[in-house]
């Protein structure tokens, strides 16, 4: 019989020719109707939020014969970007999709541990890793071995310390590095210093960091913009502070220290590159303020602990455009028609900080007679007050960024009273369900924030109530189960969301 099968079969090579070909077309068909199936759970094809992001590359051979209308796109998806939040979905995402071409992985959550850096090991293109709230170890960040290509890197509360940096000719093309609740010590420090490309560069809440740190950061030479918070540096430390020759953005906040040395204000008043300072919790005089306008392109000057006099206003005056937040305590009555005559310039950018211990300083009289729109409102560490409650419900602002806020009873019901905001940020301050029905009503909102702020499913399923939501929404450090971030991405696939 097998003789016979061989004979028919050699003696009409075109038929054996076109039963071969049908064999190969029913397998290629078959195994992409199969990935097709397995990747399907993981494509977000309908909008930008995806756990996986692709494009597709079919080969020549398929297209040249037809086959392309006969099999499913996902087929030939190559996967430039992940976004997952647990070591399961990433793992789904590597049986399932050929990582050798990603560039972009973002992992968040609890779920994801240092079982997910083997396979963040077969990703040698990677260019951006963003690790969220995750349960890595820092020994499980040091083993993360593709640095080659490596340009940014965001790292929030997880585990983190010098190793990572240990060798930085492994890290030639890093530009971008954020550390956020980290080991890093002073050496590790000295070792960003020596990163041939490093132009951005925050570092915030690493008790290990001290005033043995400044010299290391004057020696970034390209470094452009530096952020330093809830470190252990004092005005010591700041005496010895060279300031890089390029930087242009400089932001302190909850520093060892509320004055800075003579010798750092005068390198300060020289630094022609400056653009933008942030002296969050720094106390700068009328003369020191005056001084940084005097900068020739300072654009942005938030100053909540600085003294704000008519000297001051007179001489922002003479800018054609700037951004300036100062503190609510210093919003006078003697100085409301000034700030007025300032926010009558569509150019002038205003926004107010409150915080508790201003609380007895506040004019509120004077905020009655501003005019009625603000840039940005700031809260930090404060009980909302009717005098809170009253202000908020006639000034108008597009920006509220809220931290370590208690409502109250009420709550947020001071939302109810804008049309015209585009951006809430939310952190550490409690939100309650009635609360997540009134941001739903904002319709002009593009960007929502509401992180370390006891958000569960119960509040994530009022946001689905709505189905246009902000384009961007953030939800770090929430206890949602997986089956609820799912939810979201699948039933608002136009928003970009972060978990």
């Amino acid at each position: 019989m097998l003789k016979r099968f061989q004979q028919i079969l050699f003696a009409r090579p075109g038929r054996t020719i076109a039963l071969f070909v049908l064999v190969v077309v029913i397998v290629v068909v078959q195994r992409g109707f199969a990935l097709h199936s397995a990747r399907s759970d993981l494509l977000r094809h309908t909008g930008e939020t995806k756990m996986v992001h692709t494009y597709a590359q079919m080969p020549d051979w398929c297209v040249h014969n037809g086959l392309g209308p006969l099999l499913p796109a996902s087929m030939f998806d190559v996967v430039y970007a992940v976004q997952v939040s647990s070591d399961e979905e990433f793992q789904s995402v590597g049986r399932n999709f050929d990582l050798s071409e990603v560039t972009y992985i973002s992992l968040s959550g609890p779920g994801v541990t240092d079982a997910s850096v083997p396979l963040i090991n077969t990703c040698p293109l990677l260019e951006t890793l963003i690790l969220s709230d995750t349960s890595m170890t820092a020994a499980g960040t040091s083993r993360i071995s593709v640095k080659r290509n490596l340009v940014t890197f965001h790292c929030y509360r997880t585990g983190l310390d010098d190793s990572f940096f240990a060798n930085p000719r492994q890290l030639n093309r890093l530009e971008d590095v954020s550390l956020f609740s980290s080991s890093l010590s002073d050496k590790g420090v000295e070792k960003l210093s020596m990163l041939p490309s490093l132009k951005s560069l925050i570092l915030f809440d690493a008790p290990a960091i001290t005033n043995a740190c400044t010299p290391s950061l004057g020696q970034m030479t390209l470094l452009t913009d530096l952020t330093l918070g809830e470190l252990q540096i004092n005005e010591a430390g700041f005496q010895h502070f060279e300031l890089p020759p390029n930087l242009s953005v400089l932001d302190l906040s909850n520093l060892g220290t509320r004055t800075l040395p003579r010798e750092f204000k005068d390198r300060l008043f020289s630094q022609s590159t400056l653009t933008e300072l942030a002296f969050w919790q720094m106390e700068l005089s009328e003369e020191d303020v005056l001084e940084l306008l005097e900068l020739p392109e300072m654009c942005s000057l938030l100053i909540p602990r600085s003294r704000v006099t008519r000297k001051v206003l007179t001489r922002l005056a003479e800018f054609p455009s700037i951004e300036i937040c100062i503190g609510a305590d210093q919003v006078a009555v003697e100085l409301t028609d000034h700030l007025n005559e300032l926010m009558a310039n569509d150019n002038f950018a205003l926004a107010v900080y409150f915080e508790e211990k201003m609380g007895a300083d506040v004019d509120w009289t004077a905020f009655k007679e501003l005019r009625r729109y603000l840039y940005c409102i700031y809260f930090q560490d404060v009980t909302l007050t009717d005098n809170h409650r009253d202000l908020l419900s006639h000034i108008s602002t597009r920006n509220i960024l809220c931290t370590n806020v208690v409502p109250g009873k009420q709550g947020l019901d001071f939302l109810e009273h804008f049309d015209t905001l585009t951006t809430l940020q939310l952190h550490s301050t409690p939100v309650s369900t009635p609360d997540i029905a009134r941001i739903m009503a904002l319709d002009d909102i593009d960007y929502l924030s509401i992180e370390e702020a006891g958000f569960n499913d119960e509040a994530a399923t009022e946001l689905l109530k709505r189905r246009f939501l902000p384009s961007a929404v953030s939800l770090r450090g929430h206890s949602l189960s997986a089956a609820m971030r799912r939810r979201l991405m699948d039933e608002v696939p136009d928003t970009l969301f972060t978990f």
